[in-house]
């Protein structure tokens, strides 16, 4: 398989990878992450599909990105079209795409910043045996996240 690694990482090109290769190995195979990545926007255990291309955004991207969302579809080779998801499931359409904490499955709980497949599985766990969550802030209740974790996850998860 072939993708396209750029943006924030040691050394930018197309690599090849073997099937079922994660994110994580191909930011290994572009040497590994330049000092601005900001990898908090990234689910590293993300399977990588042939033909892809990986970008890997620098803080001042992501910040710029948080200030103005408006930003997508402005042609800058870094930002996505307007309508795309930005890594964390962040929607640029504008609309509502918080993740619901009562719904989401696993995958979908994995494009939290911070959340992988083990944490997504106990957030799901969590779920299963007591009941919806109430809150946004029900989260910490699952074992592993607490209050520094849920500052990175509350402008992306709601409760419906």
């Amino acid at each position: 398989m072939t993708v396209h690694v750029c943006g924030a990482v040691q050394k930018q090109g197309v690599y090849k990878l073997p099937q079922g290769s994660r994110v994580c190995d191909a930011v290994d195979a572009a040497g590994g992450f330049a000092p601005d990545a900001d990898t908090s926007w990234l689910n590293l255990a993300a399977v990588v599909e042939d033909a892809s291309q990986i970008r890997i955004p620098t803080e001042e991207e992501t910040q710029a990105l948080r200030e103005n969302p408006d930003l997508t579809g402005t042609g800058s080779p870094y930002l996505p079209e307007s309508g795309q998801k930005l890594p964390g499931g962040i929607s640029t359409s504008g609309e509502d795409d918080r993740i619901d904490l009562n719904t989401a499955s696993r995958e979908q709980l994995m494009t939290l910043p911070g959340i992988g497949e083990a944490k997504a599985g106990q957030i799901i766990t969590y779920r299963e045996k007591n009941g919806r969550f109430e809150t946004i802030e029900d989260i910490m209740k699952v074992p592993g996240i607490k209050n520094a974790g849920f500052e990175k996850l509350k402008e992306y998860i709601t409760v419906r």
